[in-house]
Formats: structure tokens, sequence, C-alpha cells
């Protein structure tokens, strides 16, 4: 198999406009707008910020609800699991991204991941690289709203 050159801002903008479509559908079809919460806890790499910021402004752009959660970095993870059960019980969310390393690391080894509900899970950032959530190896993420 040879060498395939992809143009990634294409494909991009292909799944962009094809999730704002659903969510368009969800909406005028059920009555649905879909949320997602953006979580980071203090800011141990400024790209962090960044990625958290382009995260918020895509969930906008395509028309669902975006909930910027930031806290200090000296949050506890007593406070930061307190805010993923709100968030796991509003239902107005319908995913939940939390952007790690958060500072305090044994917090995302041991307890985040079991935290989110599975139905509510995104795909998280683990040192700057794509992780899915805890005992899936695919995609097993199934949306709280059915496209």
């Amino acid at each position: 198999m040879g060498t395939r050159i992809i143009d990634g801002k294409t494909i991009g903008a292909d799944l962009r406009g094809k999730v704002t479509d659903a969510v368009h559908r969800l909406r005028r079809d059920r009555d649905v707008v879909p949320g997602i919460a953006v979580v980071l806890v203090g800011v141990a790499n400024p790209a962090s910020e960044v990625y958290v910021r382009n995260k918020s402004k895509a969930v906008a752009e395509s028309g669902m609800h975006a909930f910027d959660c930031k806290l200090a970095a000296s949050t506890s993870e007593a406070e930061l699991l307190a805010l993923v059960a709100r968030l796991n019980a509003d239902e107005e969310v319908s995913g939940i991204l939390v952007q790690l390393p958060s500072p305090n690391r044994s917090t995302h080894r041991r307890s985040l991941p079991q935290s989110i509900q599975r139905r509510m899970s995104t795909v998280s950032i683990w040192s700057m690289r794509a992780a899915l959530p805890v005992g899936c190896r695919r995609s097993c993420l199934a949306p709280r709203w059915a496209v």
C-alpha cells in the first residue's frame, strides 16, 4: 500500500458540517440541543488553555450549548468530582470533556475516569495525546441523544 496524502482541513470541515447538520436535526425534530461541558483544572500547559478554548468554540459553532468550567489549580479532588457529579446530573449536558493531565495527577489516574458516566464521556486528552476512556479500545461512546 502506497502513501496517501490527506487534506486534514477538508476532512475536518466536512466532519464539522455533518455534526452541525445533526445538531440542527435534533433541534428541529426533537427540540433537543446537545450540550458539552469542557472542564479545565488549572493551566499546567498554555496549550491546554488554547485546546479547551477551541473545543468550546467548535461546540458553539455547531449549534450545541458549550459549558465552560475553568477551575483553579488548587481545586481539590473532592471539588472536581463534585463538579463532574453535577454535570452528570444536568439534563442540559450531553457530554463531558476534561482536559488532562490536571495539576493533581492522582485524581485523573484513579477517581476522575470512573466518575464520568459512560453516556457522558467524550475523548479526553492525556499529555497531549488522544486516549479513549477507561475500558474502551474503540469508540464505545453512546451519546445521550441518538442522531
